[in-house]
């Protein structure tokens, strides 16, 4: 005859394994996730993010501008003396040093872009991660897969519980 603690014995053990298995597929995501999450940039998409700056601040400083010659001279027909527009600092109630590298996106954007990618291309470059599009797709992956381990996990743990099992 069979010790049937033999079959509880044995059948613990699966359980004890499932849940070592989940364990370290999560451990291994999170792993992944914090991998990719600290690789540095390709050059390109550095490049890409440091000339949406310059495109962000070219935009504002157009937006402040327009404002000034709409409402300096459009609105008000007033012409202000020569070399007294404020050209650096259209509508700046921060002063100059605040808007002045706007002003500099906005009167040097081209120049300010095509230096920026000469200065990247020369700089000696740390081995790079994927590119951003791919990082966030397999970082969108690797969050749903992280999901549905911790959640058959917590099955797992739950069901142990309710059958009055304690997991080491």
């Amino acid at each position: 005859m069979a010790n049937p603690f033999l079959k509880l014995k044995a059948a613990l053990g699966d359980l004890a394994a499932m849940v070592r298995e989940r364990e370290a597929a999560r451990e291994k995501l999170l792993q992944r996730i914090d991998e990719l999450n600290g690789l540095p940039l390709p050059k390109e998409d550095a490049l890409e993010m440091l000339n949406r700056t310059v495109d962000m601040g070219k935009q504002d400083y157009i937006d402040r501008l327009s404002r000034l010659i709409n409402e300096s001279f459009h609105k008000n027909g007033m012409t202000p003396r020569a070399g007294n527009a404020q050209l650096l600092a259209p509508h700046s109630a921060g002063g100059i040093n605040s808007i002045l590298p706007v002003a500099i996106y906005g009167l040097f954007q081209n120049q300010l872009t095509e230096s920026l990618a000469r200065i990247i291309q020369d700089m000696e470059w740390p081995e790079a991660g994927p590119p951003l599009a791919e990082r966030k797709a397999e970082l969108e992956k690797l969050n749903r897969d992280l999901g549905k381990v911790e959640s058959e996990l917590e099955e797992l743990k739950n069901s142990a519980k309710s059958a009055g099992v304690m997991l080491q």
